[in-house]
């Protein structure tokens, strides 16, 4: 489903093709900035046998995804 929605973004918003790598706007850094803090939550959870908490980081990640795709 999810390479769905991104092939259909692809077309319909870039003309089909992947753009070319440009400067990353400031909400791009800002997602990326997140990704990151939750990818270093998610490690320190399983490190620790934190399962139950590493799985709901790794929903509010899709979440994250989600917003910034949208």
């Amino acid at each position: 489903n999810l390479v769905n929605r991104v092939l259909v973004f692809a077309k319909n918003q870039c003309a089909g093709r992947v753009p070319q790598i440009g400067k990353l706007a400031p909400i791009d850094e800002e997602f990326l900035a997140t990704v990151q803090r939750l990818i270093d939550q998610a490690a320190e959870a399983y490190g620790t046998f934190k399962v139950r908490r590493a799985s709901h980081i790794f929903m509010e990640l899709a979440q994250a995804g989600n917003v910034y795709f949208d």
